[in-house]
């Protein structure tokens, strides 16, 4: 009987099968959609759609869709698509690689676009880049960019704006952006990623009355990167569901009226950065540890203290960090750079560390700087003639001496004029050569002048002679 069953069974299926009432176990892949502009591209001729004065086309064995000086003003309808999302740019069952060439711009937002996205691409991963740093403008009342996959933003300048409160400005299931400036303005959330956050040598400047960045399970790794962020009504400015780290030259001003300008559940890293920060609860918190090394950071909270860790606190190095208020649920240590003295004022106190020390919570204003020695050479030994001298610098306001440098012999006196000469006979010898007969021997007499002399007195002489003989001649 069993045996019976079981045939009857499987011929049930398989007539069942036959006429298409079981799925079949192997389906066919799902055909590539992309529509631009209103246009399905993949079906228009050489695959170019027109947008304004621009365009755009669309290689389908690369994925690739360039848009040369596009302005786009159309998006999908219903019945364009399997969903009911609208999009300016609209992608499904593929990935997409949008190339920016000169400036772009999208701009579907009013009421005859209602929730259309400005960039939509289905359970794939989206990037955009661009050789020569090209340009997208885009103005939507949905999320301007949305991926149900990774977004890889590469040299890129982006200028975002959603205009619908209960849109995020741009979203992604995880984030790679190198080398691109991105302004954002939203009337929701900023950024809104899954996963990771990744980026490098690039520019955030987003506003939006809710989170700015938001990495909801993720990672946040900025690298040399800059960040001017601002929300007014809910959020942290940036928040991430795992570590935050920012180094490699990064600055960021971040305020967040209503929370943490910097939040995470997980640690805090801040190396080589500069950070402004401020918030109604601390400007920077973590659940996890917090490291501040080689790096300047401004804290403030309008209700709270400035800095503070759930866990440990550690502040490292050439660091300078000026808070009202800091404190660790764990350790708080401040661990100055080998061989430099650290400035420490807390609540009024000042003091300097040299070592490793550990620090209470500090409730009022603190900060820490490297100390600035006011230096001076001070003469261990003066040298003379025949040895060298010692010095060493001194700090006037702490206790630092630096290491001993010797000081150069003193040079022996000149000898001056009046002294005897130490100088030796020439060693030369007369020369023996005779005067020149035809020369007369040198007399030191001017003959010029013994001509002069003889001839006055020969005048005076004639002078007298005549004198005398007028003188007879009158008396005879």
């Amino acid at each position: 009987m069993g045996k019976i069953k079981n045939r009857i069974i499987s011929l049930a299926a398989a007539c069942l099968f036959a006429v298409g009432l079981l799925p079949s176990a192997v389906s066919a892949d799902d055909e590539p959609i992309l529509f631009v502009n209103g246009k399905d591209i993949i079906a228009a001729e050489n695959n170019t759609v027109q947008c304004g004065t621009g365009k755009a086309v669309y290689d389908a064995a690369t994925h690739t869709l360039t848009l040369d000086n596009a302005q786009i003003t159309e998006h999908t309808k219903d019945g364009d698509m399997p969903t009911t999302g609208r999009g300016a740019i609209y992608a499904m069952y593929t990935p997409l690689n949008i190339v920016l060439v000169g400036d772009n711009s999208i701009d579907i937002d009013g009421d005859n676009y209602q929730y259309a996205y400005g960039i939509y691409v289905w359970e794939q991963n989206l990037t955009i880049s661009s050789e020569n740093k090209g340009s997208l403008t885009i103005a939507s009342n949905n999320r301007t960019i949305e991926a149900q996959g990774k977004v890889t933003i590469d040299n890129v300048s982006l200028d975002l704006t959603a205009a619908k409160a209960d849109c995020d400005g741009m979203g992604g299931e995880s984030f790679e952006i190198k080398s691109s400036d991105i302004k954002l303005r939203s009337d929701g959330w900023g950024i809104y990623s899954e996963n990771d956050f990744n980026v490098s040598d690039s520019k955030f400047d987003i506003q939006s009355p809710l989170n700015n960045i938001m990495v909801d399970e993720g990672k946040l790794t900025a690298s040399n990167t800059k960040f001017y962020v601002k929300n007014t009504l809910g959020g942290c400015a940036i928040y991430a569901g795992k570590d935050i780290t920012i180094e490699n030259g990064s600055y960021v001003e971040a305020e967040s009226e209503p929370d943490c300008a910097i939040f995470t559940p997980g640690n805090i890293k801040l190396d080589n950065s500069e950070l402004h920060l401020k918030g109604w609860y601390p400007g920077i918190m973590s659940s996890g540890d917090m490291e501040i090394k080689d790096s300047k950071v401004e804290s403030k909270s309008t209700n709270d203290i400035g800095i503070w860790s759930r866990s440990n606190l550690t502040i490292i190095g050439n660091s300078e960090v000026k808070s009202n208020g800091i404190g660790a649920v764990g350790e708080f240590a401040i661990e100055p750079v080998d061989g430099s003295y650290a400035e420490v004022s807390a609540d009024g106190n000042k003091s300097l560390a040299k070592t490793r020390i550990i620090m209470d919570e500090v409730k009022d204003d603190f900060c820490y700087v490297i100390h600035k020695h006011t230096l001076s050479w001070v003469i261990d030994k003066e040298p003379t003639v025949n040895e060298e001298g010692i010095k060493h610098e001194e700090c006037s306001t702490c206790d630092y001496k630096g290491e001993a440098v010797p000081i150069d012999k003193l040079t022996p006196d000149t000898p001056s004029d009046d002294k005897p000469s130490d100088d030796k006979p020439s060693d030369d010898k007369p020369s023996d050569d005779k005067p020149s007969d035809d020369i007369p021997p040198a007399t030191g007499n001017n003959p010029g002048t013994v001509i002069w002399i003889a001839a006055i007195a020969v005048c005076g002489a004639a002078v007298t002679i005549t004198s005398a003989c007028r003188y007879k001649k009158e008396n005879r």
